[in-house]
């Protein structure tokens, strides 16, 4: 039987949700049913989500092992974020940077806006996103289109050596408290 992580050697496939069912973030993914992405999540989750009217097609938890990331199974991701961050800046959650280091180009529900604006990454602004017939229509659209695929991943991509910089100053912070 072929792995996941063998299967993205091939070709890269669906868009993917993935993380556990957050209640101030229903409404947002409501907005997204009809999408054709797939939520991972532990199998209690999946009856949350269904219960709350969230419709897509639920997969078990991806598989972290190093070097056989299950995210690199997929061609794209969407982000969506707690209400209160729509207004309240934290920082970009573990999915983006997951996604990123995975090649998984990455969509935001516009509702994320100021979290992608106050990130000071580059966020093409392709990957916007207001609904699930936004999403399935650009999906299709960068599908379709090898070249302009390819250039807003590498867009994306080029937010690793800000990423790792940031990683690298908030290590020295850490270790400067401790002295």
């Amino acid at each position: 039987k072929e792995d996941m992580f063998s299967a993205y050697v091939k070709e890269k496939k669906d868009c993917i949700y993935f993380g556990t069912f957050r209640k101030h973030r229903i409404d947002d993914m409501k907005r997204f049913n009809g999408a054709k992405y797939l939520i991972s999540s532990s199998k209690k989750n999946h009856l949350k989500y269904q219960k709350a009217g969230i419709e897509a097609q639920f997969i078990n938890r991806l598989g972290w092992h190093k070097d056989r990331e299950e995210l690199f199974a997929f061609k794209y991701s969407i982000y969506f974020e707690d209400i209160h961050t729509h207004d309240n800046y934290a920082y970009m959650a573990n999915r983006y940077y997951e996604c990123v280091m995975c090649d998984v180009l990455m969509f935001f529900d516009a509702k994320c806006m100021n979290t992608v604006n106050k990130s000071n990454y580059i966020i093409d602004p392709f990957l916007i996103v207001e609904d699930g017939e936004e999403l399935n229509k650009k999906m299709d659209e960068l599908n379709n289109d090898v070249e302009k695929y390819n250039f807003i991943f590498n867009k994306q991509k080029s937010n690793i050596r800000a990423i790792l910089r940031e990683k690298k100053e908030v290590i020295q912070q850490i270790k400067n408290s401790l002295l």
